[in-house]
């Protein structure tokens, strides 16, 4: 028993023994470690295993970490130079034009500050940590976006090109064709990210970015053909704002289909070429030189007729005459322009500044306002006629007038009856109207392109109506008293004709219009009052049963007078019965004639009776100017100067 107690006794003083040292060697290692901490956590460098980016800062102090920060980064970044590059721009800017930094002094701070910040355990973790597996820390980069916007927005600028297509001048002298050139650009958007992101990089080098390229257009052979090919054009006048304008005149031009295909396909492969095409020019007719020269050159047409200023109603008639005609005096007729009379002349009233004078209606001399008017009118018609004008619209009196030939007279009436024409010359016409010397003058001047031509106006009479005579009893005269209160006219039917000659050869023959006259009855006024007031009733009717009674066989034929009735000519009246009427007064053309044209069959000779122009009466006999002498009524055929301007049914030329 003492023997297992003895034995036991060594191996518990070697556990206990064991203990102790184990003891001591903890509280060793436990001293140790707290006074190696101490040391650690007491250490002013960068711990090891802290690196900065790819440096290893480890024994660095925070100025070191500073310094090599800025000899790594700072320094080299400042010399860095992105280049933007393409065939046409090129543009570089540095780092620091662009505001790129690197906050270096942030990146030396936070290596540094491993394992100094935190709880004892804290730090000694990450101590531990940075010593066994590293810690990196990385250097913060910014830049300035508003740089490199400007960057990039300049660079595209420079880089920018503008297609330039091709163009084909023309001119009057020569043709030339110029080849075009491409576009170029960049996208800005893309430019800004490659520039992002060789910054991020940390690079400096060149970048060449897309170019988007746009190519011109080719030109097109048939295309270029026809734009080239033209045929010359006149210069010609056109009306602008009431003044004449002249259009210049084109050149026309050729070139040879196949020899402008094989240029045109060798230009499509270059760029910014010229080259002078090989055109032949068509000289126009009429030049813009020439246009202005034979502006109103030349004098179309002249006519003229006459009228008397003795009697009031003359001079009335007169100043109508002159006011319409002031109306169209110096009026431009442009090139298939219509004119029409009334709507030049406006309405003729006392308002517009027309007077009262004779005028028919119903068969009557009447005075109205605007007497006078039909003068103007036929004067412009006979004009028309001698200038070979179109006549839209013509219609003669109902009576005859003395101031123009028969079937050359032409009325109008406002709101009603119209003379229209058309100027077919093809040139602008002016018209001259004016009044002088107890005459009223149209001039129409244009370009005659035809000197040779001439036209020749001539009528032939198919037929004429004898007027009447009557005799009305007169209250207000006393017996004995015979006054003429209404000149008589014999009615006529009239065919007028147009020759036209060139050279002296007839060209053209045709008939413009007939034109139908009525008769104007004669008629004169007995007194029936006696001395005692009563009336003598009757001696109109005995008046008018003597003047019928057969002449005496034994009186003269020139005495007797001429028995009064409704005696018409028939129509196949032979050519010596028919009548060429010459213009009465002044009246004379350059551009063709009026009067006998042997070519007309049937217009030769003249008419003995017909009244002719030179008795034209200056005045109509008005209540003021009528003669009280007593006369004895012979078939006289004195013909009045007064207008017949009324259509039937007796409205009046206003």
């Amino acid at each position: 028993m003492k023997t297992e107690i003895a034995a036991n006794l060594p191996q518990k003083k070697k556990k206990s023994k064991l203990l102790l040292i184990m003891l001591i060697f903890t509280g060793v290692m436990l001293l140790s470690t707290v006074v190696l901490a101490y040391i650690t956590l007491r250490y002013d460098c960068a711990y090891r295993g802290v690196y900065v980016g790819s440096l290893d800062v480890s024994g660095m102090s925070r100025t070191e970490i500073f310094e090599q920060l800025e000899s790594m980064y700072t320094i080299p970044a400042s010399g860095l130079e992105i280049t933007l590059k393409t065939d046409l721009a090129e543009l570089k800017a540095s780092y620091p034009d662009l505001g790129v930094i690197y906050d270096i002094d942030a990146a030396a701070d936070k290596a540094f500050s491993i394992g100094r910040r935190g709880s004892i355990f804290e730090r000694l973790y990450d101590i531990a940590r940075a010593a066994v597996s590293g810690i990196s820390v990385g250097v913060q980069q910014s830049y300035d976006e508003s740089k490199i916007d400007e960057f990039v927005s300049d660079f595209s600028e420079m880089a920018f090109q503008q297609v330039m297509e091709g163009a084909l001048l023309i001119s009057d002298e020569n043709i030339v064709i110029k080849s075009g050139r491409h576009g170029e650009a960049v996208d800005k958007a893309e430019v800004k990210s490659l520039v992002i992101d060789m910054i991020k990089n940390g690079r400096g080098e060149v970048i060449r970015p897309n170019v988007i390229i746009t190519e011109t257009t080719r030109f097109n052979a048939s295309d270029v053909y026809d734009s080239i090919v033209c045929s010359p054009e006149n210069a010609y006048y056109k009306m602008e704002n009431d003044s004449l304008v002249l259009v210049p005149h084109k050149m026309g031009r050729t070139i040879d289909r196949a020899e402008l295909e094989q240029i045109i396909a060798e230009h499509n492969t270059t760029e910014n070429t010229e080259r002078l095409l090989p055109v032949s020019y068509v000289m126009p007719e009429v030049t813009s030189g020439a246009a202005v020269s034979m502006l109103f050159r030349d004098e179309l047409a002249r006519y003229s007729t006459p009228f008397e200023t003795r009697t009031q109603n003359e001079k009335n008639r007169m100043h109508n005459i002159a006011l319409a005609s002031s109306k169209y005096h110096n009026y431009i007729l442009m090139p298939g322009e219509e004119f029409s009379f009334n709507k030049v002349v406006g309405s003729r009233n006392e308002k517009t500044g027309y007077k009262s004078a004779h005028v028919f209606i119903n068969g009557r001399v009447e005075d109205g306002i605007g007497g006078g008017i039909c003068q103007a009118v036929s004067t412009l018609y006979n004009a028309v006629l001698l200038s070979d004008l179109e006549v839209v619209e013509r219609k003669n009196h109902s009576f005859i007038v003395t101031y123009v030939p028969l079937g050359q007279d032409a009325t109008a009436y406002y709101g009603g009856t119209d003379l229209r024409f058309i100027n077919n010359t093809g040139w602008p016409i002016k018209i001259l109207s004016w009044v002088e010397d107890n005459q009223v003058h149209v001039v129409f001047m244009g370009t005659n392109t035809n000197p040779e031509k001439t036209v020749i106006i001539s009528t032939k009479t198919l037929s004429r109506t004898r007027y009447k005579t009557k005799y009305v009893d007169d209250p207000t005269l006393p017996v004995g008293t015979v006054k003429k209160s209404q000149y008589g006219t014999d009615g006529y039917v009239v065919e007028t004709y147009k020759t036209v000659k060139i050279g002296g050869k007839v060209v053209s023959q045709a008939k413009l219009h007939t034109s139908r006259y009525n008769a104007c009855n004669e008629e004169f006024l007995v007194g029936i009052l006696r001395p005692d007031g009563t009336l003598a009733k009757g001696l109109a009717a005995q008046m008018a049963n003597k003047a019928a009674s057969p002449a005496p066989t034994n009186t003269d034929a020139a005495n007797t007078p001429e028995t009064s009735g409704n005696d018409q000519e028939p129509a196949g009246t032979p050519a010596n019965d028919t009548s060429i009427r010459e213009p009465s007064g002044d009246a004379t053309n350059t551009g063709g004639s009026s009067g006998t044209d042997a070519d007309i069959p049937g217009t030769s000779g003249s008419d003995p009776d017909m009244p002719g122009t030179s008795d034209d009466g200056p005045g109509i006999p008005g209540p003021s100017e009528d003669s009280s002498d007593t006369v004895v009524p012979s078939g006289d055929t004195t013909v009045p100067s007064g207008d017949a301007t009324e259509p039937s049914g007796g409205t009046q030329d206003q």
